[in-house]
């Protein structure tokens, strides 16, 4: 049986609601050396276009490093998530479960993350981190609009943000 930790109940539909809050992603704190290594990996590639004479290559390389740089310092924004018979609620914006093929769920450092597939080819999961709410009511609750694909373990994104920390 589906607890509420949200008071709000859709009365007429007799559907139970799962509101929490959680951070955007997953932050992981940077050191100096994982800045010095950046620095370095794009001063060399900076240093092969060069003596290939690719200045396109050059400034590539340059932009790629500053957009490294200014995101890496952003610290998650708490977002409101709510599942319920509407679809699932990220702050203001409502996905009906019709746009969704599937979900999954991985772990990293310890925290679940919700990852909802989409029934485009061409899209990027959506996820929502499972922090500050009972896991299990959120599963029994997608469950029932979802099937889960159990054949993943970990994204591609989760895994290249555990790599590069970022």
């Amino acid at each position: 049986m589906i607890r509420n930790i949200d008071p709000m109940v859709n009365k007429n539909k007799r559907m139970a609601i799962v509101s929490w809050q959680a951070p955007q992603f997953i932050y992981y704190q940077k050191n100096f050396w994982w800045y010095a290594i950046l620095v370095l990996v794009g001063l060399g590639l900076a240093t092969l276009f060069y003596f290939i004479d690719d200045l396109l290559g050059i400034i590539m390389v340059a932009l790629a490093m500053l957009v490294f740089i200014v995101t890496s310092a952003q610290k998650p924004k708490k977002m409101f998530y709510k599942i319920g018979a509407e679809g699932i609620t990220i702050d203001e914006k409502i996905y009906p479960f019709s746009d969704f093929k599937s979900f999954y769920i991985t772990y990293t450092n310890g925290i679940a993350t919700l990852h909802l597939t989409k029934i485009k080819k061409i899209s990027v999961p959506i996820s929502l981190i499972l922090e500050n709410v009972d896991e299990g009511q959120v599963l029994a609750l997608i469950k029932k609009f979802l099937p889960e694909n159990t054949k993943i373990k970990y994204s591609t994104s989760d895994i290249l943000s555990k790599w590069f920390r970022f």
